[in-house]
């Protein structure tokens, strides 16, 4: 379906691309809430990206070609009608070795898939959002609104086995907050706050391994590229069938919390 944007020289190659389930029509005929026109509306939504991690990466047409030549999977944002609205909710998982779509991811999926990237320098800007969570014995939620995220994907080669190491930095501020015969002030609940954050990123991040490395198989969160850069030997021997050779190597995390604010909350009195 992309053949004739990716030949004719008059298709711009910096066009978004989104993808829904089902008939694109009732996309463009939803009502917009911000702008005139569904096209511009959707483009404004693409653009929320530096205030969730939960939105997909956006992905041009010229990227997607890139992706399809050099046989890498991707993930495209995908458009969804919610309440007659449209709202981008998850993305579409496709073969760079097929050029077919796989599956979905949802959004929690697609922000494990945004803390493994990390912010990067890319024209899109950085990443925020929140992450909600609940402190160890505790049953009083609380939201983490993170301000930037740091992170690094690292292959490590060791008698000729390979693995991957995620290195992911997180710095936020304490949101909304249950605990409220807790007192944000004491470093000890801070700790304890950024201990209950490393974990919801540690399982948000593993059930986005879980889904894209071994159930749909494929890498799309850039490990091969890693590979390449830094040991290209390795990635030569590796890279005909890459996608299937990552599907069994081993990810580890190392996730670091750090509370930069809690605004004023203290101890309720």
């Amino acid at each position: 379906m992309l053949n004739m944007n990716l030949r004719d020289t008059e298709m711009r190659r910096t066009v978004h691309l989104t993808i829904a389930e089902g008939n694109g029509r009732e996309i463009l005929e939803a009502k917009t809430k911000n702008e005139d026109l569904p096209s511009f509306e959707l483009l404004s939504l693409i653009d929320n990206l530096s205030k969730s991690i939960h939105i997909a990466q956006p992905i041009s047409i010229g990227t997607v070609s890139e992706q399809l030549s050099a046989d890498s999977s991707f993930c495209v944002p995908r458009v969804v009608l919610h309440q007659k609205e449209m709202k981008l909710a998850g993305a579409a998982v496709i073969s760079g070795k097929t050029g077919k779509m796989l599956g979905w991811i949802g959004e929690e999926e697609t922000a494990g898939l945004n803390l493994v990237q990390g912010t990067g320098k890319s024209e899109e800007g950085h990443k925020g959002g929140i992450i909600e969570a609940v402190i160890k014995g505790s049953r009083d939620p609380f939201s983490y609104e993170i301000g930037k995220i740091r992170s690094k994907i690292i292959p490590i080669v060791k008698n000729g086995q390979l693995s991957f190491r995620v290195d992911i930095k997180v710095e936020g501020r304490l949101g909304e907050d249950w605990a409220l015969n807790e007192n944000a002030f004491e470093k000890d609940y801070l700790d304890r706050v950024n201990a209950a954050v490393k974990t919801r990123i540690e399982q948000i991040v593993n059930n986005t391994l879980k889904k894209t490395q071994k159930d749909f198989r494929v890498d799309v969160a850039g490990f091969g590229k890693q590979l390449h850069i830094h040991y290209p030997k390795e990635w030569k021997k590796r890279k005909e069938n890459w996608d299937e050779v990552f599907s069994r190597i081993p990810v580890s995390l190392d996730v670091t919390v750090k509370t930069e604010e809690f605004a004023l909350k203290g101890k309720k009195k």
